[in-house]
């Protein structure tokens, strides 16, 4: 598993490099604040192609995953993963920008920047703050504290970054497309299936059997297939 993880990161930095190595033979080896700006762009676009990636193992019905064969547990990885390298992504794309804007003497201006038909730096900068938070209630510590409160933040932060992001910048919008459809899908589903009630709790010799009401949505399961059960005393998400 490990071997398979360092694999992936090798893989996932070698495919960032050569974008960005490729990207910068474009813009020349003069290094002022136009070419800063070009490769801070750069560095944005790949985060939002990476953002598209993170919405497909959120998708637990996603039949492009089914047809990978990719498990649950790997999908939980790989969304965390991708969410890292995204966050590291949009720092750097920050970081270049804000270095560009001082060199040029118009740090406060760009900062607060809103045009209506350009792109908006201002959402921007909300976007990656929403990014921030998404990074600090996921972790570990947070997390297994209270996941309620990593749950509800996750979605809200999550949503203030699309909108953000997609008021920066409205191609965000048709990048993350199919993404988002995916996402929403299985939402609906998974709100659907939701309605299924425990019918009869029987506990037998230390093992706890539960009888569940299976809605029509969910018939035909195959075997070790997951289900999620809420339990109202534990969490009310």
């Amino acid at each position: 598993c490990c071997s398979g993880n360092a694999l992936a990161l090798c893989l996932w930095a070698a495919v960032q490099l050569v974008w960005q190595v490729e990207r910068i033979k474009r813009k020349g080896t003069t290094i002022d604040t136009d070419w800063l700006e070009g490769f801070a762009k750069n560095f944005g676009l790949s985060a939002v192609i990476n953002v598209q990636l993170i919405l497909l193992p959120v998708s637990r019905s996603s039949p492009v995953l089914r047809l990978l064969g990719v498990p649950s547990e790997g999908l939980v990885y790989v969304h965390r993963f991708l969410g890292i390298g995204t966050a590291l992504l949009l720092a750097t794309h920050g970081a270049l920008f804000l270095t560009a804007w001082i060199l040029e003497g118009k740090l406060v201006k760009e900062l607060l920047a809103w045009p209506a038909d350009d792109v908006a730096n201002l959402p921007g900068e909300l976007a990656f703050l929403a990014s921030v938070a998404l990074y600090v209630f996921s972790r570990p510590s947070v997390r297994r504290r209270s996941f309620e409160l990593f749950a509800y933040t996750h979605r809200a932060a999550a949503a203030a970054f699309f909108v953000g992001s997609a008021l920066h910048w409205s191609g965000f919008l048709w990048f993350t497309l199919p993404g988002t459809l995916l996402y929403l899908a299985d939402y609906a589903v998974h709100m659907r299936a939701s309605k299924a009630r425990v019918e009869h709790v029987r506990l037998n010799s230390g093992v706890l059997s539960l009888t569940l009401s299976c809605p029509p949505l969910l018939r035909g399961g195959r075997p070790l297939q997951w289900v999620m059960l809420k339990a109202p005393s534990i969490s009310r998400d």
